[in-house]
């Protein structure tokens, strides 16, 4: 499967999203199932650690989660990586980020590091703010008031990190403004055919590329802008501006607001070509 990378893990775990437990209230759902070997339901069987120990898995990396082996107890794993002196109060990219919801502990994969005391995280097991849906995969918002451990595996390093490995880590909105400008222009195409994502599942804010430049073709073709209502520059970085484009191409489309160019946006963009 190749070296397990903080990139690789999000971008597996992002795939993930919307998978529910069914029926409601059951907790019967795939990476339980997995983990436990057959089927379970109860409210014993609570599954945001199955979750990220199912992306250790199946991205060939079940050696960072806890040495190979099971746990699904939150304080069983902040021991373990304590003891590796692998535990933190600042979070990171592909963290496993320990907060507090209510009275108990909880746990998610670190999708983006926002400032330092805003992260959005990729969560298992949540219902959001709606206590009446059913739990499923879901990408939150999370604030310094929750944080409470920053678990962080010795992911590899062999691959330049094409996400926020390098880029999206405590780095503050102006830095990207001023990257922006730095940026050569791609050079702007007429209008086209549309052009579909090619190889990643996803885009977000700190990606490179001539993926990017398609997409920011396409907003600017579709008419969108940034907040300031500025034109976007077809350069082949996804930074602030296309981030807040592409939020209100996906307000307008009543997609769920993340900034992030997932499968779901590309369909209702690629529909929007015809």
């Amino acid at each position: 499967m190749g070296a397990v990378t903080a990139t690789k893990l999000v971008n597996k775990a992002l795939e993930f999203i919307g998978v529910a437990e069914n029926p409601v209230n059951s907790n019967n759902v795939l990476f339980n199932t997995v983990y436990y070997g057959h089927e379970v339901n109860g409210e014993k069987y609570k599954w945001d650690l199955t979750f990220i120990w199912y992306m250790f898995k199946i991205c060939g990396g079940s050696h960072l989660y806890f040495n190979g082996k099971k746990t699904i107890s939150h304080t069983e794993l902040q021991n373990y990586f304590k003891k590796l002196n692998r535990c933190f109060k600042k979070p990171e990219v592909g963290d496993i980020m320990l907060f507090t919801d209510n009275t108990e502990v909880k746990a998610g994969i670190v999708l983006s590091v926002l400032n330092d005391s805003t992260v959005k995280i990729i969560e298992g097991c949540s219902r959001g703010d709606n206590p009446n849906i059913s739990r499923k995969v879901m990408i939150r918002s999370k604030t310094s008031e929750v944080f409470y451990d920053f678990l962080r595996p010795e992911y590899a390093v062999t691959e330049v990190p094409n996400v926020t490995e390098s880029k999206m880590i405590n780095v503050k909105i102006t830095d990207f403004k001023k990257e922006e400008k730095k940026e050569k222009p791609v050079k702007k195409t007429k209008k086209r055919e549309y052009t579909p994502m090619i190889a990643s599942a996803t885009l977000k804010r700190g990606d490179r590329g001539k993926e990017v430049s398609y997409l920011r073709e396409d907003l600017i073709y579709l008419g969108y802008k940034d907040k300031k209502d500025k034109e976007l520059t077809p350069t082949g970085q996804f930074g602030l501006s296309v981030e807040e484009a592409l939020m209100k191409f996906q307000e307008d489309n009543k997609l769920e607001v993340t900034g992030i160019y997932d499968p779901e946006t590309e369909a209702k963009m690629k529909e929007l070509y015809k």
